[in-house]
């Protein structure tokens, strides 16, 4: 990950994130993958230098399947529009989805919370908390006419927080692993641009912790 400072702006009013791309490395692996799965597959088949024994070949041929079905996952995902980044300024919040960056204003928001999503599991000393995912979650003044006017907004429509009224949503990287960690250790920059920028409409920051694996809201 890495954050730059946004300007022009007051200080602590802006806020920018843009992910790393990984292009070329989910390329690269799939590549790897595919290969190695067409040898796999090919020992399955008896074209080795030395014929196998027949449950081998099998193995080698259900391996090198599965290989060959993660590696076009890979190249599927790599090729897939991603989100592009985040900037939140006075004037609202701009993402970018895909290949599109969409500008909301925040005469169009009716609310905005920061929440960071805990992923929770058991080892066999103890419950820790593994890993975190810091995402703003937004709710419209009228979400169906916002996604009318920005059809590319319905990429970040939430299904779990819909009942709170934050019907969109928009992941702000991957955090690090952070045991114990208060909310005031996640992102202060972007907590203090939204207390800034977004004044009434910004309703605090909160931790919610998740078993690991749980679907992602």
């Amino acid at each position: 990950m890495s954050y730059q400072p946004a300007a022009p702006g007051p200080q602590g009013a802006t806020f920018s994130y843009a992910p790393k791309r990984v292009t070329g490395l989910l390329v690269g692996a799939a590549l790897v993958g595919l290969g190695t799965a067409v040898m796999l597959v090919l020992l399955a088949l008896g074209r080795g230098v030395e014929p196998q024994p027949v449950p081998l070949r099998v193995v080698f041929g259900v391996v090198g399947a599965v290989l060959a079905v993660g590696a076009l996952w890979l190249l599927v995902t790599a090729r897939r529009p991603r989100q592009l980044g985040v900037d939140v300024g006075p004037a609202g919040i701009d993402v970018g989805v895909g290949r599109e960056t969409i500008q909301l204003p925040w005469s169009q928001i009716a609310a905005v919370r920061f929440r960071v999503y805990l992923d929770r599991a058991v080892t066999p000393l103890d419950l820790v908390d593994r890993q975190s995912y810091p995402r703003l979650e937004i709710a419209f003044r009228d979400p169906d006419a916002a996604e009318r006017a920005l059809p590319a907004l319905r990429r970040l429509r939430s299904t779990g927080t819909t009942a709170e009224g934050y019907t969109h949503g928009i992941d702000v990287g991957t955090g690090p692993f952070l045991p114990r960690a208060g909310i005031e250790r996640h992102l202060p920059e972007l907590q203090q641009a939204l207390a800034t920028a977004a004044g009434p409409l910004y309703r605090g920051a909160s931790v919610e912790k998740r078993w690991f694996g749980s679907r992602r809201r």
